[in-house]
């Protein structure tokens, strides 16, 4: 028994020098933020047209939450937005001097993904999980109706029987 506790002592010391080690120089998600929210110039022109399209959106979507159809449409608008984000970040890529002061767009598209992307991507989860409540509500609504209904049923059959005795 000794054996096994001193080669699980042994085997744990290994995993955390090897993950002391893998880890050395590596930045934490909120050091890798913060350097990302320092490093973008938030006062561009087309950052803030870029956020009040997102605020906006935000708006349309609470506002038309109980209209299914237009939800319906802004929710495929936005993953067509999100799949087009690619090719959209190589078209900015190339034209950056045109409206930006430093090139944001790289070639893994990091920079549109966060600020264009996960937006949309947001939204359209607001608009999946407002479809699925509102289907549980229907779901709901329409059971009730049915038990209504059937107890309807069960008692016009009790009376008929109890009239015929």
């Amino acid at each position: 028994m000794d054996d096994w506790a001193g080669f699980i002592d042994q085997f744990l010391g290994e995993v955390r020098s090897v993950v002391v080690e893998h880890n050395k120089g590596a930045r934490t998600f909120t050091t890798a933020v913060q350097e990302f929210v320092h490093a973008v110039d938030w006062k561009e022109s087309w950052l803030i047209a870029l956020l009040f399209s997102h605020v906006s959106l935000l708006c349309i979507i609470v506002f038309t939450r109980r209209n299914s159809n237009v939800q319906a449409v802004l929710f495929f608008s936005m993953l067509l937005l999100i799949y087009l984000a690619e090719p959209l970040n190589n078209l900015l890529r190339t034209k950056w001097e045109l409206f930006a002061a430093q090139p944001y767009f790289d070639k893994n598209g990091l920079f549109l993904s966060v600020v264009f992307s996960l937006p949309l991507l947001v939204f359209t989860l607001i608009i999946l999980v407002n479809s699925l409540i509102g289907m549980t509500r229907l779901m709901v609504k329409v059971k009730r109706a049915q038990l209504i209904q059937k107890a309807k049923a069960e008692a016009k059959t009790d009376e008929g029987s109890k009239k015929k005795k």
